[in-house]
C-alpha cells in the first residue's frame, strides 16, 4: 500500500516537473488533472482542514485536490502560496501529514545532489527541481535532467544518492 502511494507521488512529482503552468496563469496545475481531481462541490475533511489551518493559519489562496489510487489510501493535497512560493502539503485521510513539497530553483539544490548528477551525467543540464519532505524519511529531490540523448527524472537524496524514475530517448531531427 505504501509503495502504491510512493509510486503515485513520484509520478505526480515527475509529471509536475514536465507540466508546470506559468506563475502568471490562473489555470490550475495540469498535473492535478491527471492524477488528482479537484474538489468541486466537495468539502475537505474537517480533520484535515483543521490541521492545515492550525499549522498555516487561514490562508486565502488554498486549493484542495484528491489523489485516489485504487487502493485504500487516499491523499488530499493542499496547494497554497506562502511568502511568494507555491507549496503543497500531502495529507492522509486521518489528517496526518504525509509530506510537503515545492518547486525550487536549480541553484538551490544541495551541492551533493548537483555534484552527483554532474558526475553521473557529465553533459547534463538540470532543468527543474522539486523538493519533497516526507515525515518518515529524509528530503528527496526530483530533478528533470536533460543530456544530448535523453530526458529523465531522477530522484536524489540530500546525500547525493541518485535513482532514475523516468528516462526518455530524445529524437533528433537530423538522425
Amino acid at each position: 500500500m505504501k509503495k502504491n502511494v510512493m509510486f503515485l507521488l513520484a509520478a505526480l512529482v515527475s509529471l509536475s516537473l514536465f507540466a508546470k503552468t506559468p506563475a502568471a496563469s490562473k489555470a490550475p496545475n495540469p498535473v492535478f488533472r491527471v492524477f488528482a481531481r479537484n474538489m468541486k462541490g466537495e468539502k475537505v475533511s474537517p480533520v484535515i482542514e483543521a490541521k492545515f489551518k492550525k499549522q498555516y493559519g487561514k490562508l486565502v489562496n488554498v486549493s484542495w485536490s484528491i489523489v485516489d489510487d485504487m487502493s485504500d489510501v487516499r491523499i488530499t493535497i493542499a496547494t497554497f502560496t506562502e511568502d511568494g512560493e507555491q507549496k503543497e502539503v500531502y495529507y492522509y485521510d486521518d489528517g496526518e501529514v504525509y509530506g510537503t513539497g515545492k518547486t525550487i530553483r536549480r541553484d538551490a539544490l544541495p551541492e551533493n545532489v548537483t555534484k552527483s548528477i554532474k558526475e553521473r551525467y557529465n553533459s547534463a543540464v538540470i532543468q527543474t527541481a522539486y523538493e519533497f519532505n516526507e515525515r518518515s524519511s529524509s528530503t528527496r529531490y526530483y530533478v528533470r535532467v536533460v543530456t544530448p540523448r535523453h530526458s529523465m527524472i531522477v530522484s536524489a537524496t540530500e546525500f547525493g544518492d541518485i535513482r532514475v524514475y523516468q528516462k526518455e530517448r530524445l529524437k533528433h531531427i537530423f538522425e
